[in-house]
């Protein structure tokens, strides 16, 4: 008897940024689109037919708060990241007949190697932890509940002024 393949989660979360808008190099804007939004579609690609098969399961898209508002000093990274999310909105309506569950996670700043380079304190930014504790909670919800996305933010939201 062949074993069944079960997928319960896929979390989509590598991710690179660059800065810049209009001057970023194309193959520093190439790569963001690469690892950032073609990254997450192979994983995606591979994974749900296996989820609409067993007609459960839960993909993660991690998104960027900048996703959501761009700001000139990220454009390209920006574009990415609204790729991600306009993608996740549109798989989520295509899954959710299958009983599959999409979900975009929208973070700020979160105190990862990514951003240590910058000028804002990692001690102020979101710990990876808590990503983490909001996957749980969403394998946690009944087979009836989905949370579309969801935006976390540094309490000191000084940091996108």
């Amino acid at each position: 008897m062949s074993q069944q393949k079960h997928v319960d989660l896929l979390f989509n979360n590598a991710g690179v940024a660059s800065i810049g808008t209009s001057e970023i190099e194309p193959e520093h804007f190439e790569q963001m689109v690469k690892i950032n939004l073609l990254g997450m579609y192979y994983w995606v690609h591979a994974i749900a037919p296996y989820m609409k098969k067993q007609k459960e399961g839960l993909i993660v898209n991690l998104g960027s708060r900048s996703g959501i508002y761009a700001r000139e000093m990220v454009g390209g990274y920006a574009a990415t990241k609204f790729g991600v999310v306009g993608f996740s909105e549109a798989l989520y309506r295509e899954l959710a007949t299958f009983g599959v569950k999409v979900t975009t996670i929208n973070p700020g700043f979160v105190a990862t190697d990514m951003t240590s380079q910058s000028s804002f304190d990692q001690q102020k930014m979101i710990p990876p932890e808590d990503i983490a504790k909001v996957v749980e909670s969403l394998l946690q919800l009944s087979a009836l509940t989905v949370v579309k996305s969801i935006t976390l933010t540094p309490i000191d939201d000084v940091l996108y002024v």
